[in-house]
Formats: C-alpha cells, structure tokens, sequence
C-alpha cells in the first residue's frame, strides 16, 4: 500500500469503527477467501504475540520476545463492507484475552487432535528500518527488520505449514503483505488482488464515515464484555534526576507515537508519555479529556512548575491542560507544540466554511477557551514553542480538508497567536517537513530534541 493509503487505514478507518488495524485486515482477509471458498465465513487461525495486556496478567515487560499465541477465528463477509467489519470485530471480541492460553487448554499446536484453521493470519505491527530509526550504540538492541519482516516469509526453510499465510507489517510508513500460498499460482494471485482491491475500497468507505465524526457499533454480546485494560501512560527514564516532560500522543496513536523518535532524545529526563484515552473512550470535549490526564498529571507530580508536549490533537490537549493547571494557581514551565490545529472555528470561518463540521475530530470545533484563562495562562507560561511543518499535511481526505490544512500552513503559528499573545510564542519551522514526516527524519528528531533538552536543563 502506499505511505498515503497506509496512514489513512491506520488512523480514520480504525476511528471510523472504533476498530484495531487488525479488524479491518482480517475484514478484507475474510472476503478474499470468500472468493476462493464461495462462502460467507471462513475460519483463520490467527496468530499473536502474547504480550497481552489485562488484569491478572503476568508481568513481562523485564523479558523480550514473543509468547506466541494461535487461535481460530470465524471471519464473516455481511451484507456490506460495514457489517463485515462489525462482524469480525464482535467475533474477535469474542476470544479471551487475544487468545493467549488457547494452546495450553487445546493441547500443541499442529497436533492431530486440536486441528487449526489452514489459513493463518499475522499482522506483526509497526517497524522502522534503518532509514528512520534513531542512531544507536553498538551495544543497544537492534530489531533488524529487513532479516525478518513480512519479506522473510518467503523463504522456503520458514515457510508456514499452511494452505495460505498472511503476513503484513507495516515497515517505515507502508503496509506491506505477503501472502505465502500452496495452491495454484493463479489461484493465489487472485486471492492477492482482491485482499488489496478490499483494503482500499475499505479506506473510501471509511472516510465519510471518519470525516463526519460518526462511529459505527455493533448491538451484540461482544458489546457487553469488558473493554480492553487501558494503560494510561507509560514512564521513561523513571529514576532520572532531571526535570519531567508530559508528552500528549496525536489524534491517531498512543504512546508509540513518541518511542522511536522523541523518546530516544531526550536523555536524563523523566518522560511521562500519555496514551490515547479519546481513541479508546471518546471525549466530548478537551476540556473534559484534560481533566482525566491532569488528574494523572497530579499523581506523579503534586506540583509545579510543569512540562507538557504534544503533537497535533496532543498540542491542543496540552494547552487545555496548562490552562486549568494555572487556573489552579501552578506555574507551567514549558509548553512544546508541534504542529497543532488552533482555534478550528475561526480557521473555517476564514476559508469561508463556517458551518462545515467533518474536516477534523468533532471535538476540534467546540473547543472556546475562556479568554480570562489563557490571559493567565500566558502570564503562567514560561516557554511556549511551537515547531510548525513548513509543507502541506500529505494526509487529505476531501477537498475542503485540503483547504483547512492549507490555511494554516499560511499563517505565522496556526492560529495560536488568535489564543495567547504572539510575543510569547517561539515559533520553530521544519524545514521541509509536513505535518507527519517529520518524526521519521532522524536529523529533525534530534535537532527538535536537543532544543528541548535545552529548555528543560535551563529550568
């Protein structure tokens, strides 16, 4: 898939349905096989890593490697692209656990007595290659992702006992898939067109749908279960002596978003980085959302003066947060944004759209900080950066998305300046950089990094 489609199938689509990358992969799985079975349900043995996350769980995060886990699952092509994705959702919902423990109840996999599925499936997640992962010492651990990502599959000595194996990962930005078959070379490049032919007709029938801020659900059993355990944050450098940064995750990710770049930038700092509690229950308004972190905020540090960062929809969450921070009497000492979205309402109404809600998250346009708050704000504020991308944002859904990004593009600070005085503002373009690229240019990376490191060290 192309970086663009990828990014578009990794972020509207998964919001559209409130979804893992992993339903709408095993959607489109669901009606390649309905093309070589002619049935409506097929069942795939799926596998996984096993470093689940629930409560009870065995602690593992001192280990490395995979628990690696395989378990079938019925995946059904509906009425529509819509149902069959709700189906797959709901029946995946439906194993415990991510199917960790199935080996152990069933017996060994591959025995005779506990048959699995012919067709297996593996999506292994996000890598980075050398051309964007940050320069490391000879003695760091190194995931060498050309030896054994999806290409590696087809090599004979590792070949899956299967009838046909899927293996996708998503390696710098692009989903990549191969599909390791034993039937008829025809037969398997038909199987191949139409598992693509199904993702991208899945990101066009997904874009209304994200754009319009509609999340679609499905009334079943699974729809009772308890949800996945959410980790609020994740802590770096836990017992660094220096000062603690709060990172805010964009829009679209969580913590991850952080880990190859950023994260790896800024030595002797205690980093707090936040996952996303709006993808997985979404907010009515930042101003409820910020309340949520800045209790967890309170929890690790009591007082201030206080670090945040945030990228995107994670800079205007900072904002929201410093601002009831100092509207409870602390101090905010740094307050780093890359590339947000400010003031959306005036944005449209700028471009002539003022009544066009569906460009952004809906929670963008009702977001009207009181203008006595981020007065004190600004006085509370020590350093507040922005880092502005220079080039337009690559990921466009619609015409008039087009338009919004691009008016911000134009403007000095992307209508920050509309909420706090333009004289405490630094601004710090990327040259170069859109709105995503950025985080996979290690020289961006490090150059933004030993800026914040700098104001962090001089607090």
């Amino acid at each position: 898939m192309t970086a663009a489609e990828t990014q578009y199938l990794l972020t509207e689509s998964t919001w559209a349905y409130d979804t893992e990358v992993s339903d709408l992969l095993l959607t489109a799985a669901g009606y390649a096989l309905q093309l070589l079975t002619g049935r409506a349900t097929n069942h795939v043995t799926v596998e996984g890593h096993g470093r689940e996350l629930f409560e009870g769980a065995p602690e593992v995060r001192d280990t490395v490697g995979w628990f690696t886990t395989m378990y079938p699952v019925p995946v059904e092509v509906g009425s529509d692209l819509q149902h069959s994705i709700l189906l797959t959702k709901a029946n995946r919902r439906r194993v415990p656990h991510h199917g960790l423990g199935y080996g152990a109840q069933r017996g060994i996999y591959g025995s005779e007595n506990v048959p699995l599925p012919p067709v297996t499936f593996n999506y292994l997640g996000r890598f980075d290659s050398d051309k964007t992962r940050p320069q490391v010492t000879s003695s760091a651990w190194l995931l060498d992702v050309a030896h054994w990502s999806a290409g590696a599959a087809i090599n004979r000595d590792t070949a899956s006992d299967s009838s046909i194996d899927i293996t996708m990962s998503c390696v710098d930005g692009q989903l990549a898939t191969v599909v390791d078959s034993r039937l008829d070379e025809a037969i398997t490049q038909r199987f191949t067109a139409k598992l693509k032919a199904t993702l991208q007709e899945l990101i066009r029938c997904t874009s209304a749908g994200a754009r319009s801020g509609v999340r679609r659900c499905v009334n079943c059993a699974a729809a009772a279960e308890p949800k996945d355990v959410f980790v609020p944050y994740i802590l770096i450098n836990e017992e660094a002596p220096g000062r603690t940064l709060f990172l805010l995750p964009p829009g679209e990710g969580g913590a991850e978003s952080y880990l190859g770049s950023l994260a790896g930038r800024l030595p002797g700092h205690r980093l707090v980085i936040f996952n996303n509690l709006h993808l997985h229950t979404p907010a009515k308004s930042f101003e409820a959302l910020a309340e949520y972190y800045v209790a967890q905020v309170i929890k690790i540090q009591a007082r201030g003066p206080y670090s945040f960062l945030g990228w995107s929809f994670g800079g205007v969450l900072s904002l929201e947060m410093a601002n009831q921070l100092a509207r409870a009497g602390h101090r905010i000492e740094n307050l780093l944004l890359i590339d947000s979205y400010f003031n959306v309402p005036k944005a449209l109404a700028d471009i002539g759209l003022p009544t066009v809600e569906d460009l952004l998250d809906p929670i963008n346009y009702h977001y009207r900080p009181n203008r006595a708050d981020l007065d004190r704000l600004g006085k509370r504020t020590r350093n507040i950066v922005l880092f502005k991308a220079e080039e337009p944002n690559e990921i466009v859904a619609s015409e008039g998305q087009r338009r919004l990004f691009e008016h911000y593009r134009q403007t000095g600070c992307n209508n920050l300046d509309t909420l706090l005085p333009d004289k405490t503002i630094r601004v710090e373009v990327l040259r170069g950089q859109s709105h995503h690229s950025w985080v996979r240019k290690q020289a961006v990376v490090e150059t933004m990094g030993q800026l914040i490191v700098e104001l962090l060290e001089a607090t």
